[in-house]
């Protein structure tokens, strides 16, 4: 919330955004005053934007700690050994 508040060019939306999201109930407040502003969309994308970034680090940390991983045909492969999903249980 704090990053997204941040990231407003409008200095009245930007403190707006920040006194929303102190004490009891800030999230609400934050979500109430996001829809006062109309910017509910603006803060949806942020925050697929935001969680998308944590996805490629992720990606890339993995990929850093066990390198390259490929799907085909359903399958993972890790360089030079195939890792088949798990059975299924039931």
């Amino acid at each position: 919330m704090n990053e997204f508040a941040e990231a407003r060019h409008s200095k009245q939306v930007r403190q707006e955004l920040l006194e929303a999201i102190h004490g009891a109930g800030a999230f609400w407040m934050f979500r109430s005053t996001i829809r006062r502003l109309g910017i509910e969309k603006n803060s949806h994308r942020f925050h697929e934007e935001a969680l998308a970034e944590i996805a490629r680090a992720r990606a890339a940390v993995q990929v850093a700690a066990h390198g390259r991983r490929e799907e085909r045909d359903g399958f993972h492969t890790d360089r030079n050994r195939e890792v088949r999903p798990a059975a299924r249980q039931g």
